[in-house]
């Protein structure tokens, strides 16, 4: 009997697609759907994740780029003088010369007022520009939301498809002038997204208020970075206009219809829209080789079974090419099939997609962590940490990710930095992390955390283990 279940089992596995990945592509971008499981078993109610990639297709190097309408935003306050301002000021001269002559920039300053110091205007007097930028001098206080207020006026005056609509905002001091609202900074980037606008922000040293910054980041579809030192604006800048000249579609509208049986229950990490059977979503842009996904946990539940197989869910990606208004559509579907043994439907895990759902949760965990630690709670914040490190440990036993691992490393390095009264660092750096994982951009191209020689042993261990259990 015993024998005849194990070729059961085996057979079976012969017989299923476990990743069912669907994949669809253009000359721009590729859609691609899986599902967390291939195979569910017969008869029951079950959970499982639906993961919706876009990926970027690298361009060739003398393709014709979309012209970018750029607004830079410049904290220019008391705290800004000296090397941040002269850094900044270095950087935005830099900026200018990337830009073409087909390119919009224009450029807001603010401390406790705020001045349109170059209104939109074409990218070709550069001189006369950098003279402008070359005369600012800081003082006053911070008026952060008026800043954004007028840049998104003076970027909306030409947004349209035509361009990359990006606004680039530099601080590195509290909002202290005017709303200083989380809320109110939240509909600011949800304002500037619904006008195609991402906003990507900067924060300078450990001064500025993280929260406020890396929502009007994520809420519009941008980035958002962390600048420990002046000298690390250029590279953050670099970054940023690396992407801005690389679009490889815009105007993102993606839909998901899940079938009979099927109940979306929710979107992890990334803004979408839940309404009865359908899930939607919105990005600006996509970059070249970039991979943006959306995570969706769904409930089955007697769904249409046709030969043994139960298509779940159908996605349509609708988009504008790059450099064109041209609209683009791509389409994928994905099901799964049905077994009565446990041990397949177990063997049926697709790795690729529970990767993505565990550090999803885990990021979760840790914003619980930190709005604890923000109420004053420390022993609740580290009590937190420790049990987001135990769930990382427990789900990487079978899944083997080097990004879990990398996660775990980051949460116990927050609890050093707590413990030995780190915060602002910590949460700052957090913050870069955190955005990536729910954007998937960013202008820090690593989560600059010094790994202690302890942690690095931890590495070195789990990687040995692994070449040690392929090597078997």
């Amino acid at each position: 009997m015993k024998i005849y279940l194990m070729v059961c089992i085996y057979f079976t596995l012969f017989l299923v697609t476990y990743s069912d990945e669907k994949i669809n592509t253009d000359k721009s971008v590729t859609l691609q759907v899986a599902l967390s499981h291939g195979v569910l078993i017969n008869g029951k109610k079950q959970k499982i994740y639906l993961k919706v990639s876009l990926i970027g297709i690298r361009k060739t190097i003398d393709a014709k780029r979309n012209p970018i309408n750029l607004c830079i935003i410049l904290d220019k306050s008391r705290s800004m003088i000296g090397a941040k301002l002269k850094q900044v000021k270095k950087s935005s001269r830099m900026i200018l010369n990337l830009l073409d002559e087909d390119d919009i920039i224009s450029f807001v300053t603010y401390d406790s007022r705020v001045i349109t110091l170059i209104p939109a205007t074409m990218g070709r007097d550069k001189g006369d520009l950098i003279k402008l930028i070359d005369g600012i001098k800081g003082h006053g206080s911070t008026a952060l939301f008026a800043g954004v207020s007028k840049g998104l006026y003076e970027i909306e005056k030409n947004a349209s498809t035509k361009y990359v609509n990006r606004i680039i905002l530099l601080s590195d001091g509290m909002a202290n002038v005017g709303s200083v609202s989380l809320k109110d900074m939240g509909d600011l980037g949800f304002a500037a997204a619904k006008n195609n606008i991402s906003i990507s922000t900067i924060g300078i040293g450990k001064g500025f208020n993280e929260e406020l910054m890396s929502s009007l980041s994520a809420n519009s579809d941008g980035s958002y970075g962390f600048a420990e030192s002046p000298e690390q604006i250029d590279d953050l800048l670099k970054n940023e206009m690396k992407q801005l000249i690389s679009v490889a579609g815009k105007r993102l509208k993606i839909k998901i219809e899940c079938t009979q049986g099927v109940k979306p229950i929710k979107i992890l990490d990334r803004i979408g829209t839940i309404r009865k059977d359908t899930i939607t979503f919105s990005m600006n842009q996509i970059y070249n080789e970039q991979n943006k996904y959306i995570l969706v946990e769904l409930e089955v539940n007697n769904p249409i079974v046709i030969k043994g197989y139960s298509k779940l869910i159908d996605v349509q990606l609708n988009y504008i090419l790059a450099n064109s208004d041209k609209n683009s559509v791509l389409r994928a579907k994905a099901g799964i099939s049905w077994t009565g043994i446990e041990e397949v439907k177990k063997r049926s895990i697709n790795n690729n997609v529970m990767e993505k759902v565990v550090l999803s949760m885990a990021a979760d965990q840790n914003r619980m962590a930190m709005l604890m630690f923000n109420e004053g709670n420390l022993e609740k914040t580290l009590e937190n940490l420790q049990f987001t490190c135990g769930f990382l440990i427990r789900n990487n036993d079978s899944i083997q990710s080097t990004q879990i691992e990398k996660l775990e490393i980051i949460t116990k390095q927050i609890q050093e930095d707590l413990n030995k009264n780190y915060s602002n660092r910590s949460k700052k750096a957090w913050k870069a992390y955190d955005n990536f994982n729910k954007t998937q951009n960013s202008l820090n191209q690593e989560y600059r955390y010094k790994q202690s020689a302890s942690q690095q042993k931890i590495i070195i261990k789990k990687s040995s283990k692994k070449k040690k259990a392929r090597t078997k």
